[in-house]
């Protein structure tokens, strides 16, 4: 199962854009470019992002060491390095 990149929802169907962004429907996809955009975008690479489904087997790219999706943000809403300092 895969995750949205704009609404969070698992999915095991999809867009991948840029080669790794999962987009679960047309909707959260529109919300990174609009229908025009994307078309010229598919005209002038059409692997630019393509549709597909995911195998039950697949795991999220940004899962942490629990198994539950890293986000990048601590509860409290902070943002960490990778050294363990809050990002300014």
């Amino acid at each position: 199962m895969r995750q949205c990149e704009e609404c969070g929802e698992g999915t095991l169907e999809g867009y991948i854009f840029d080669g790794s962004d999962v987009y679960c429907s047309d909707k959260c996809l529109s919300t990174v470019a609009s229908p025009e955009k994307w078309d010229k975008l598919h005209e002038e690479d059409p692997d630019c992002f393509y549709w597909t489904t995911f195998e039950d087997d697949d795991v999220c790219p940004d899962l942490d060491e629990y198994g539950d999706i890293d986000t990048g943000r601590d509860p409290r809403g902070d943002y960490w390095e990778s050294d363990g300092s809050i990002m300014k």
